[in-house]
This record gives C-alpha cells, structure tokens and sequence, in this order.
C-alpha cells in the first residue's frame, strides 16, 4: 500500500496532553467527538469548562444539526477509565494511571484509521517512553510538544 493511499483517510489531530494544553488545541479547532450515529461534533470552547461539541464537521467548529442539542463534557471524568475511542483526546491529569496514557497512545496509533498525526506532550511521552521509541510507523505521525509547566528538551 502506497504511502498516499495510507494518508488519503487520515483526516484528523490526536491530543494526549494535560488539561491547558489541550484547551488551547481544542479551541484552536482539532477537538472531534464521534456521536453514536457516526457524525462528528466539533469540541465546543472551554475544554475545562465542560462545554458541548457542536458541529458536524471532521475538523471541528461551529456547524449546526442534531448533535448541537448533545452536551458532552471535554475533560475526562474521574469515573471514566481510559481513553474514550469516539474522542481524539485525551486530558491527563495528576491522578492518570500510566496504563490509561499507554491506552490512548496505542489507541490513537494501533486502533483508529483517521489519525494522521498524534501530538503527545514532552513530559507525558517520557512517562510513556520504551512505548514511543518502539513506534516507527509513518501514520500516524508522532510529534512530542513542550507544554506550559515544561520546558521543552530536545
């Protein structure tokens, strides 16, 4: 299989961050939450805040529809166990199992077909590191970025 025909489905940004980083991405407009009947809704602003999605296009935003009416919270539940597979983030906080990062890192580059890049914060890919340096696909693409308690090394 070629690499464009690997590419061609791969339409989407994967998050694994803590909370503020993820905040300014999603606002940005890389939030997608699947909703049960496969439509994606856009991840509405205040990630933190508990906001909906709205939206029905892939890449995020303020669209209309049924999936306005939908009022899902951004942040991950301190209930919820892992990542959510109709997400592409997923917001690590002090109390996040290693196991749980590990999910989302194997979810987004193992499971799901329409992740064409994973962003990963710096400190969060160390927490995770024999796993990131086995990974050697081309798609997704992995790229560690610095978050705001952290400097970024190279």
């Amino acid at each position: 299989m070629s690499i464009a025909s690997q590419a061609a489905d791969r339409t989407l940004l994967a998050l694994i961050s803590d909370e503020d980083t993820a905040t300014g991405l999603l606002l940005a407009g890389i939030g997608h939450i699947s909703t049960p009947h496969g439509a994606g809704a856009g991840a509405g602003a205040g990630a933190g805040a508990g906001a909906g999605g709205q939206g029905g296009s892939k890449a995020g935003g303020g669209g209309t529809g049924a999936s306005q009416q939908q009022s899902t919270s951004l942040s991950q539940d301190s209930s919820s166990k892992g990542p959510s597979p109709d997400r592409n983030f997923f917001i690590v906080n002090s109390s996040t199992p290693v196991s749980d990062i590990e999910a989302a890192f194997n979810l987004f580059t193992q499971e799901r077909q329409d992740i064409g890049i994973l962003l990963i914060t710096q400190t969060l890919a160390e927490k995770i590191r024999p796993l990131c340096d086995r990974y050697q696909q081309a798609f997704p693409a992995v790229l560690e970025i610095p978050s705001k308690d952290a400097p970024y090394g190279g």
